[in-house]
């Protein structure tokens, strides 16, 4: 049904070679393969959250808001093979949708830490304030450092 709901909503669909760390393509990713790091401070912005409106408005549906606010789980993934940053960081809902990326200087410094995650089978997981703004979201993420993250 997801995937359905994607082509109706114009969303990509992943490069069927591309590799899916602990869950098969389109499966929802479970609480047993996600690791979850924050400091309740919500300090780290994610880039790019204009271009993904309909996946954040999905991800946050359902949940309970706080005036322009609500609070969803996010995962982490590196992507090597992005042709704009080989230091990419894409951030993304529970059901696989990319929300947006870390900025490219916070990218560099967590890649090593959510590789690390990845090449155990395990997702780097936190909390995410998404803020509504007209029709836009922004999105800010409760994160640890990238040391306290690396295992």
């Amino acid at each position: 049904m997801f995937r359905r709901l994607k082509g109706l909503l114009g969303m990509q669909e992943r490069p069927s070679g591309e590799l899916v760390p602990a869950t098969e393509a389109g499966d929802a990713i479970k609480p047993h393969q996600k690791r979850v790091f924050g400091t309740r401070d919500f300090h780290l912005g994610v880039a790019g959250t204009t271009n993904y409106g309909l996946a954040i408005k999905a991800a946050v549906a359902g949940q309970k808001q706080y005036g322009d606010r609500s609070y969803i789980h996010l995962v982490l993934e590196t992507e090597p093979e992005n042709p704009h940053d080989p230091n990419a960081v894409r951030v993304m809902s529970l059901d696989k949708a990319t929300i947006g990326y870390l900025y490219r200087d916070k990218a560099g410094e967590y890649r090593p830490a959510v590789q690390h995650w990845q090449d155990q089978g395990k997702w780097v997981g936190c909390q995410a304030q998404v803020v509504r703004k007209g029709r836009d979201f922004m999105a800010y993420l409760d994160l640890d450092a990238p040391e306290a993250i690396s295992g």
